[in-house]
């Protein structure tokens, strides 16, 4: 089955004062989550929670709809003081990666996962943490003290095999807060805003010229949606021998799930603190190459990885990276992990 992969991500850890800020922005779904541990299960979940309870009641930095030119920081400070569930979705790395110093990162006060965490714990709201790829809770030990009582609350579980069971069972605790697809977790003042905006719009409208040049833009833009894609494997496995030099070629299958023709197209892949060296892996854009996927048309396209040029110090070892796979410029990521036999 093909696996659906829209993210867009952003990961920042930015050295900026938490403030409990009153928001009016969301009152609903935050999504927490770190980049180099769970973007992909991050993602997939927020569809699955904007389907249920709607696009308005669900936040995760870019896909909760971070206009272009706000603060990030103010914005995302907001979304968090006004939600009324928190989800964190943990994987094997969640509580242990380290920043480009060696320091792991939860031990870092202005870590942006635990500030939101610290956050949401302080306003005692509903914090459900969800492991994914088979992570563990981190002990109370293992935690800032400003963030231990995430130890003390029941965890959820998603895998690959169960993905609509699991969801499923995480949409009923989050229904204890939040209504689905009800506009109505809106604060007041967001639907004070919406409706002056509908008035404009419709005083627009009694102007013939002016409300063609609107009707000319909103029809050449790109909507959500026009742009989608679906690609099968939804994460990349290979396994080598040190000993061993034989090609492997893994074929990824893109399809174009979105209303328009796209260009279909995977890069990479990229390491995590790492670079290889080159001609270890190169990628074969296959009948995705140079042309425009109809809606609904797939297409296939190759991985390649040749133990052959490792160098002596990277071989028998392992990696862990994304591959970046894309749709006419929006960006999805695939999981690609290279053991050694």
């Amino acid at each position: 089955m093909l696996a659906r992969m829209q993210i867009k991500p952003i990961d920042t850890y930015r050295s900026t004062p938490w403030l409990a800020l009153p928001s009016d922005l969301v009152t609903g779904i935050f999504i927490s989550y770190r980049r180099i541990d769970s973007r992909v299960y991050a993602g997939r979940l927020f569809d699955r929670l904007a389907r249920h309870f709607g696009p308005s009641a669900v936040f995760m930095d870019t896909e909760g709809g971070i206009a272009r030119g706000a603060d990030f920081v103010n914005t995302l400070e907001r979304a968090v003081a006004g939600v009324n569930a928190m989800v964190v979705v943990i994987g094997d790395h969640w509580s242990t990666c380290c920043d480009d110093r060696g320091l792991r990162r939860l031990d870092n006060d202005e870590d942006w996962v635990r500030q939101e965490l610290a956050s949401a714990l302080r306003r005692d709201i509903l914090v459900l943490p969800v492991l994914v790829n088979g992570a563990s809770m981190p002990r109370a030990e293992d935690l800032p003290e400003n963030i231990r009582g995430l130890a003390r609350k029941q965890a959820a579980e998603i895998s690959d095999g169960r993905w609509d069971y699991d969801t499923g069972e995480i949409f009923k605790t989050l229904e204890r807060v939040v209504t689905p697809g009800s506009d109505a977790q809106r604060p007041r003042s967001v639907r004070l805003r919406r409706a002056a905006r509908w008035f404009l719009w419709a005083l627009a409208g009694a102007a013939g010229l002016i409300a063609a040049v609107y009707l000319a833009a909103f029809l050449t833009a790109t909507k959500p949606g026009d742009y989608d894609i679906e690609v099968d494997p939804p994460q990349v496995r290979i396994s080598y021998s040190r000993n061993n030099d034989n090609v492997r070629e893994v074929e990824i299958t893109l399809k174009n799930t979105g209303r328009k023709p796209a260009r279909l197209a995977i890069y990479g892949p990229t390491f995590y603190s790492r670079t290889l060296s080159p001609g270890v892996f190169s990628t074969d854009l296959g009948t995705c190459k140079d042309r425009q996927i109809a809606a609904g048309d797939l297409c296939k396209a190759k991985l390649v990885f040749n133990p052959k040029w490792l160098s002596a110090e990277e071989r028998g070892q392992d990696f862990n990276g994304n591959l970046d796979a894309s749709a006419s410029g929006n960006g999805y990521t695939i999981p690609v992990s290279v053991t050694s036999e």
